[in-house]
This record gives C-alpha cells, sequence and structure tokens, in this order.
C-alpha cells in the first residue's frame, strides 16, 4: 500500500482527531506505506512526527518548509540510505531523531548530524543491538558518536552519562586497582575527577580481568553502601527519638 500525505490523512492520524495540518502538534502517520513526505507543507506547529515503518528513501525525505517547532522525529524502520544534508536546516529545533533499522552504513553521516545543534537524544539501534543500522557494527562507531555529537543525553535509548562510564560498575571496578577509592567510598560521592581517572585505569585491564575485577568490586562497593545506609538509618532513628 502507497500512501500519499493528504489533508484527510493528517486530520485522520493528528493527536486531536479532526485538527486542520496548521495547527497540528503531534501526528503519528507510522505503518501507512507511505514514500515520501511530500504534503507535509501545512504542519507547521508540529513538535512530534512519527514516520516509523514506512517506505522512505533518503531521495524523499525533503522537507520543503522549516518546521521550526519540531522536536522528536522518528524516522524508525524505513529505507534511509544517508541523511540528506539540507534536512538540518529544515528542522533546527529537534531534540530527539530515531533512525533505527534503516540502510544507513556511512559513519560520515554524523557529519550532517552534529549540525543538529540542539540535538540530545538519538538511536541508531535499540538498547539491545536490535533494529540496528549497518554503521553500528563499526569498531569506531561509539567513537564517532562521542567525537562528532558529544551534546548527546541519550544515544541509542541509552543515557550517555551511564555509557561513558559514570555508572557504580565501572567505577567500582577501580577500587582494588586504586587505595584512594577504596579509603572515600563511604565519605563522599564519586565525582567526576575520580571517574576520569578510573577511565585510565580501566585501559590497562584485558577483557577478562576486566569482568573479573567488576564482579570483585563490585560486591566491595555494594557492602560499603550497605555500611552507608546503615549507618544512616541509626542516625535517623536517633533524631526521631529526640523529637518524640
Amino acid at each position: 500500500m502507497n500512501t500519499r500525505i493528504s489533508n484527510d490523512l493528517i486530520r485522520q492520524h493528528s493527536h486531536v482527531i479532526g485538527t486542520d495540518p496548521c495547527a497540528v502538534t503531534r501526528l503519528d502517520l507510522s505503518s501507512l506505506g507511505i514514500e515520501s513526505v511530500e504534503g507535509l507543507e501545512e504542519c507547521t506547529s508540529l513538535i512530534e512526527l512519527s514516520l516509523s515503518r514506512n517506505q522512505l528513501g533518503s531521495g524523499q525525505l525533503n522537507f520543503a518548509n522549516e518546521f521550526g517547532k519540531l522536536q522528536i522525529l522518528d524516522l524508525s524502520c524505513n529505507k534511509l540510505q544517508h541523511i540528506p544534508p539540507n534536512m538540518p536546516d529544515h528542522l533546527k529545533e529537534l531534540r530527539t531523531l530515531s533512525l533505527k533499522q534503516n540502510k544507513l552504513s556511512d559513519l560520515s553521516e554524523m557529519i550532517v548530524l552534529q549540525r543538529f545543534s540542539k540535538l540530545r537524544s538519538l538511536s541508531f539501534q535499540s538498547n539491545d543491538g536490535s533494529l540496528s543500522n549497518p554503521l553500528c557494527s563499526s569498531p569506531i562507531y561509539l567513537n564517532k558518536i562521542d567525537e562528532f555529537l558529544p551534546n548527546l543525553d541519550f544515544h541509542d535509548e541509552e543515557s550517555t552519562v551511564l555509557r561513558k562510564g559514570s555508572c557504580i560498575a565501572p567505577l567500582a571496578r577501580s577500587v582494588e586497582a586504586n587505595p584512594e577509592f577504596k579509603n572515600s567510598l563511604p565519605i563522599k560521592p564519586w565525582n567526576t575527577d575520580e571517574i576520569e581517572k578510573t577511565n585510565t585505569l580501566l585501559n590497562k585491564y584485558d577483557d577478562h580481568q576486566y569482568v573479573a575485577e567488576c564482579e570483585k568490586s563490585f560486591n566491595v562497593a555494594q557492602i560499603e553502601f550497605k555500611n552507608i545506609l546503615g549507618r544512616a538509618q541509626e542516625e535517623l532513628c536517633q533524631i526521631q527519638m529526640k523529637l518524640n
């Protein structure tokens, strides 16, 4: 089924059925066999647009007008082989972009994506690695994401802060290797300087040692955390007794 975007179709699939195209803010046109974005020109108030699971190729992804309010765009499960170079010119407020399960294979796509100055969430695949693009299999895929898109908050449905190593497990891996960390765990929260030191230390480990240290040190950190929690609960009980 090949469907052309018409005003009637927009009214049927808008968040509030029957809304005139120029007033539509949320529009779900997924799974309609759409091959072109032609027909969206009047939807200048769009904030959220889903075009997932259609038949869109890169040549048909030409936005004729500037969608100055569009913040969320879902283009997953289409046939995109590259990202049109002029796309950022029409979507200057874009913050969330899903490109999962397309045919994007060249890491140079990052050059176009970095022109989305407000982009904070980008997905080339799902968090578990499914619905991926060919470029996701490159060994330098994550490096290029960090290089060209350092301001992302979420990448492939995962917090970039956690992915870059600020969660408890990567930090715990350094506990045995660095006594200063071990002594500081019960005293103060981890900060960015400690995380940076941790990432440096991790480069010294091979994969097997990495896993072993992770399991061992995470258990140590978990015990320390329970001790902190226990002391906090005792202090809370004492405060409540005094108040009573």
